[in-house]
C-alpha cells in the first residue's frame, strides 16, 4: 500500500499526483477488521484533486482491478482529464439552461428601445411575429446558426404566386415564412440581426450567425413605370368625394401615404403661398384610444408648396375643422390606417384603369410626383427637399429622368477636348 507519511501541500499537491489504495476488510497480515463485511471493501484516497482537496471513491469487493485501475488514471492525468471535460459539459447544459429562446428574447428587447418610435416598433413587432418568429421564435439563441439563416431567406426569397393575398396570417409555429418582395426580407435581416447582435452584447451567444450574411437590393433590369399624368387624373377623377382630397394631396406633394393620413387642418397654410406643413404621420389607431400620430419616417419636417387647384380643393376639406383635426377621415370617421387604404388604392386603381403592382399602392403617387418634377427640370436638391429624401437618394432613384443629360454630357466633353471649352468666370 502506498500511502505517504504526511499530505503533500499547495503547489507540490497540484502537480504531483499521488495516492493510496486501502482495503477495508482485511489488513496487510491477512487479518481480518471490524469493518469485515460492512460496505465497499477498497477506497482509493487521492490528494491532487481539481478542487484541491482530499478525494475518496470506493470499490465493492471483487473490484480491486477496478481500483488500481482508478488510481493508475488519476496519477497518469486521465482521471483530470475526463473531470475536465465532464465539468465542461455540465457548465455548457447550465448554459444552455440560461439561453431564452428567440421570442422571449424578442420580446423583452422591444421593451428596451425607448427612443425607437411606435411606428418602428410595430414595424419589428409585425416581422417578428410573421417572418422571424414562425421558423425561428422557439429556438435558443445559440440554436440559430447561419445554415438556419441562409434556409430562412431562402424561404423569403422565393418568387411571391401572383395570386397571394397582399397581408396573409403569419405562418404556423415552425412554418418557414411566406415568399415576399426582397426589399422585405432585407428589412427581417435587419431586425433579426438587431437583436442577435443585443444577445451577444449580453453574453448569452458567442458570435451572430447573421453578421456576414449580406442580401444585395433588388436591381430592376427595365426602369419603374411612372403614372402618366392622364393616370394620375383619372384617379383622381374616379375617387369617391370624401378621398378625392387624399388622392389630390399625394398627387400634388408627394407625401407618403402615412404622413398625408395624419396631416392634421393646422398643417394646412393657405394664403399668398399655400404650402402643407409635413412633420408627423399616422402610427396607430384603436376604437378605444383613438389615433396616434408621430415623427416623420426620417424624424425631419418639411415644408412643401401647394398648386393652387390642390389648395383649394384642400380648403374646402380643411373649412371648420380644428387645428389638431385630421383632416382624412372615412365616411365614419375612421383614420386611414395603411391596412385600410391599401383596399382603397386597389379598387381605385381598378375604376381608373391603373394596373396594381404589388408592394407600391400609394406610393405610385409619390414616385409620379417625383418622377416628373425632375424630368420637367425642378433642380434634384429642391425635390428631394419636398420628398423628404437626402440628395444621394433622389439622385439614385430618378437620376435617370433628368432632362437631355446625355446631350450635355456630350457637348460639354466635346468643348473640353476640342479646346472651345467657355467656363464663365474664368480668370
Amino acid at each position: 500500500m502506498d500511502k505517504p507519511t504526511t499530505e503533500p501541500a499547495g503547489e507540490l499537491r497540484r502537480t504531483v499526483r499521488r495516492g493510496y489504495l486501502a482495503d477495508r476488510w482485511q489488513r496487510k497480515d491477512g487479518t481480518r477488521t471490524p469493518l469485515w463485511g460492512k460496505g465497499d471493501r477498497y477506497t482509493v484516497r487521492v490528494w491532487n484533486t481539481l478542487d484541491d482537496r482530499p478525494l475518496n471513491q470506493s470499490f465493492p469487493d471483487g473490484r480491486k482491478t477496478a481500483a488500481r485501475q482508478f488510481l493508475e488514471d488519476f496519477r497518469s492525468g486521465v482521471w483530470e482529464r475526463d473531470e475536465r471535460a465532464r465539468r465542461a459539459s455540465q457548465q455548457a447544459a447550465r448554459d444552455r439552461d440560461r439561453v431564452p429562446v428567440l421570442n422571449a428574447y424578442a420580446a423583452e428587447w422591444l421593451t428596451r428601445q425607448h427612443d425607437t418610435k411606435g411606428s418602428t416598433l410595430e414595424n419589428y413587432s409585425r416581422h417578428l411575429a410573421h417572418r422571424i418568429g414562425p421558423p425561428l421564435g422557439s429556438l435558443r439563441l445559440d440554436q440559430i446558426t447561419r445554415a438556419r439563416v441562409d434556409a430562412w431567406l431562402s424561404a423569403m426569397l422565393q418568387p411571391v404566386p401572383e395570386d397571394a393575398p397582399h397581408r396573409p396570417p403569419p405562418p404556423a409555429p415552425g412554418e418557414m415564412p411566406r415568399p415576399c418582395a426582397r426589399s422585405t426580407a432585407r428589412v427581417a435581416l435587419s431586425i433579426l440581426g438587431t437583436i442577435l447582435n443585443a444577445a451577444a452584447d449580453d453574453g448569452l451567444i458567442q458570435s451572430n450567425p447573421t453578421r456576414r450574411v449580406r442580401l444585395s437590393p433588388a436591381v430592376e433590369d427595365v426602369p419603374r413605370a411612372v403614372l402618366t399624368p392622364a393616370q394620375v387624373r383619372a384617379l383622381i377623377d374616379n375617387a369617391p368625394d370624401w378621398l378625392r382630397p387624399f388622392v389630390v394631396l399625394i398627387a400634388a406633394t408627394g407625401m407618403r401615404q402615412q404622413e398625408a393620413a395624419g396631416l392634421t387642418a393646422g398643417q394646412v397654410r393657405l394664403g399668398l403661398a399655400p404650402h402643407v406643413i409635413v412633420d408627423r404621420q399616422l402610427v396607430s389607431y384603436n376604437a378605444q384610444d383613438g389615433h396616434a400620430l408621430g415623427s416623420t419616417k426620417t424624424g425631419r419636417s418639411r415644408r412643401v408648396p401647394l398648386p393652387a387647384d390642390a389648395a383649394a380643393v384642400l380648403a374646402a376639406a380643411v373649412e371648420g375643422l380644428p387645428p389638431e383635426s385630421l383632416v382624412f377621415t372615412t365616411p365614419a370617421g375612421v383614420p386611414l390606417m395603411r391596412y385600410r387604404t391599401v383596399k382603397l388604392w386597389n379598387t381605385l386603381a381598378a375604376a381608373a384603369g391603373v394596373p396594381v403592382v404589388r408592394y407600391r399602392g400609394w406610393h405610385e403617387l409619390r414616385h409620379a410626383y417625383a418622377s416628373h418634377q425632375i424630368a420637367a427640370g425642378v433642380p434634384v436638391n429642391a425635390v428631394a427637399a419636398a420628398l423628404g429624401h437626402s440628395v444621394e437618394v433622389c439622385l439614385r432613384t430618378y437620376g435617370h429622368l433628368i432632362p437631355d443629360t446625355d446631350n450635355r454630357l456630350r457637348t460639354v466633353a466635346e468643348g473640353l477636348i476640342s479646346g472651345r471649352l467657355a467656363l464663365e468666370n474664368t480668370p
